[in-house]
């Protein structure tokens, strides 16, 4: 089988590849990678286009957020409806449960029917993130009564404010 030799062009055996000294152009490419953390450590910008792209990925990905859904939403929720359907087959997610956390006040977010589950849901939790759930739902509380006095702050909704008051009195 005969192959293009990258520096001179000809044809050769793959064999006589192998035992071809390293030219200067193949140690060159070999060190792409090298030189690429190199850069990096010394805290440049990348030069390699496939780096350029990686990093404009990235921040073109940030705008995307409000146009669509959260990815999240539909993955926590079937992750919801399966704890309460089948509790047998059902696995615990930290990152879905940590989704419906945040989510807990947001009626776009979390049907009411939903909420419902996740009451039932909050009530089995255990540990840190129950400990960290009535605290969120105090400051939601805290930021409608303080926002009472005149307008309401953005995100203390007359929902979320039930929602907290529902949160606080299945977890305490």
């Amino acid at each position: 089988m005969a192959t293009n030799h990258p520096a001179s062009g000809s044809a050769r055996s793959c064999s006589s590849l192998l035992t071809q000294p390293l030219n200067s152009w193949t140690l060159r490419n070999s060190n792409l990678t090298s030189q690429s953390r190199e850069r990096r450590r010394r805290g440049r910008k990348p030069t390699h286009q496939s780096e350029q792209k990686k990093k404009n990925k990235v921040d073109s990905s940030a705008g995307k957020e409000d146009a669509k859904p959260a990815l999240g939403q539909k993955e926590a929720l079937e992750y919801l409806r399966s704890w309460h359907a089948d509790k047998e087959s059902w696995s615990f997610k930290k990152k879905a449960q940590y989704w419906l956390l945040q989510n807990a006040y947001k009626k776009e977010m979390i049907s009411k029917s939903d909420f419902n589950i996740l009451l039932l849901y909050l009530e089995s939790m255990q540990g840190n993130q129950r400990q960290l759930a009535i605290t969120r739902a105090q400051q939601v509380l805290d930021s409608y009564t303080e926002g009472s006095e005149g307008s309401h702050t953005p995100g203390s909704s007359k929902t979320a404010y039930k929602r907290a008051v529902g949160i606080l009195r299945v977890l305490s």
